[in-house]
């Protein structure tokens, strides 16, 4: 429900969007969606000491923040946000096309031999043409992360995105459908127990 009152926001008012609410505890959950390329994942980083958690993509995050932290987080985030730069969505399509079928553990092989990933060497980035939306559910203690199953052929493929639903991308999301999926390959140890999954970077119309 946050995320499409940001969105309707965003919308009115063309800038980027914050809202909240209560959650008990103290605490308020928030989303946030954002307008004209300004990146919502480094606006939030230059301000990180005001909240509690935050997480998500350039285009859209969810956080949690104290209510002590609201008197503040107004102003710091619009202190950062007149200086932060502003990149207009990129328009070039990654250089890396697979299949689903490609997601596999030689590809994982493949991408582990470029690691270590950070600034000046990013992780690999894919995309998927075409891939059948299997299912679409949230997770997360409060359900405030995006799970998309895709079918593989043989096997299925899960993607995630943190602090997102369904209405953080600009197509809709809804089993059967087939997407253009852009993500990255990693490998998750939740529990001790290793998964290969795609991390979602962007879902575009197919």
């Amino acid at each position: 429900l946050l995320g499409l009152v940001a969105n309707s926001l965003v919308e009115e008012y063309e800038r980027p969007a914050f809202v909240w609410g209560r959650s008990g505890g103290g605490t308020l959950k928030g989303s946030c969606r954002s307008y004209d390329g300004y990146d919502l994942f480094a606006l939030m980083s230059v301000a990180s000491d005001e909240f509690v958690e935050f997480g998500g993509h350039t285009g859209a995050g969810g956080f949690s923040v104290t209510l002590e932290s609201l008197t503040t987080l107004e102003e710091r985030l619009s202190l950062a946000l007149s200086h932060l730069e502003v990149e207009p969505p990129s328009t070039e399509i990654p250089a890396l096309h697979i299949n689903l079928d490609d997601v596999g553990e030689n590809l994982w092989s493949l991408v582990s031999n470029f690691a270590p990933f950070g600034m000046g060497n990013k992780k690999p980035v894919f995309k998927i043409p075409k891939a059948e939306i299997k299912s679409v559910k949230q997770f997360g203690k409060e359900n405030n992360h995006l799970e998309v199953t895709f079918n593989g052929g043989e096997k299925e493929i899960k993607a995630i995105s943190f602090f997102s639903d369904p209405t953080s991308y600009s197509t809709l999301l809804t089993p059967g459908t087939r997407i253009s999926l852009v993500a990255n390959l990693e490998k998750s140890f939740f529990r001790n127990r290793p998964e290969l999954r795609l991390r979602i970077v962007d879902i575009v119309q197919s």
